[in-house]
């Protein structure tokens, strides 16, 4: 079976929901909130007319936010 990067993720997600996801500067985020947070996120864009195709631009510092943005646009 092939998956998608998010279908992967959404799998870690939920096999490991305490798990370790993402750290930065000692800031550790679980698969649970990283899965949450981006669900957050994707269902606000999709709220306010994004669709699959569309370009979005991020503009962030390296950080925990920047992998949640890139999630939730993604999913």
């Amino acid at each position: 079976n092939e998956y998608s990067i998010v279908k992967m993720f959404s799998l870690a997600a939920a096999t490991n929901p305490t798990k370790s996801a993402v750290t930065q500067h000692n800031v550790t985020l679980t698969y649970q909130h990283v899965s949450e947070t981006t669900q957050l996120l994707a269902n606000y864009l999709t709220h306010t007319g994004l669709k699959s195709d569309d370009i979005v631009g991020v503009f962030l510092e390296p950080s925990n936010d920047l992998i949640i943005a890139i999630w939730g646009i993604l999913t």
